[in-house]
């Protein structure tokens, strides 16, 4: 393959696993916001990122499956095995050693949002959780409340809506 071959592979890699990098970190942000909006119970603004997430979420998808075609593509024409090629893999190849450093550090920066984008996913769960229980138990308090409430007895005693104790 000549060099100028060689150079656009490794620029098209470059290029998608920057894309990946830049829609991991917007995502990391987003999920950041929902985050603190979920601790300070601000739950309907929190509700508001989830159109966002979605939405770069399907990116990021599109952008991987174009990674994952350029990785096909380039095993394919260099009748290297798609199964067990890692990136780590790739950048020793020749077409794509002149940009190894740049590849590696991308790869270690997208691992690193990843791992980010997975805890605050883990971590707005939680609160999420957490808050839909807190709203559970205060309205099963409630319930319990009117149950033994004055408009019980009301009922019970004449099926009056407002008795004398009310």
């Amino acid at each position: 393959m000549d060099k100028k071959l060689a150079q656009a592979a490794s620029t098209g890699l470059l290029e998608l696993l920057r894309e990946l990098l830049e829609l991991e970190r917007r995502l990391a942000a987003r999920l950041r916001q929902q985050r603190q909006q979920l601790i300070d119970g601000e739950a309907r603004a929190a509700r508001n990122h989830v159109a966002d997430i979605r939405r770069l979420c399907g990116q990021i998808a599109e952008v991987e499956a174009r990674r994952q075609t350029w990785t096909a593509r380039f095993c394919a024409e260099r009748a290297l095995d798609i199964t067990s090629v890692r990136l780590v893999d790739l950048v020793e190849h020749p077409d794509v050693r002149v940009d190894k450093q740049e590849l590696l550090a991308i790869s270690s920066q997208l691992r690193d949002a990843l791992q980010e984008v997975a805890d605050l996913r883990d971590q707005v769960q939680a609160l999420a959780e957490q808050a839909k229980a807190y709203s559970d138990w205060g309205l099963q308090a409630i319930r319990d409340s009117a149950r033994r409430g004055p408009y019980v007895s009301a009922v019970i005693r004449g099926g009056h809506f407002i008795d004398m104790q009310s």
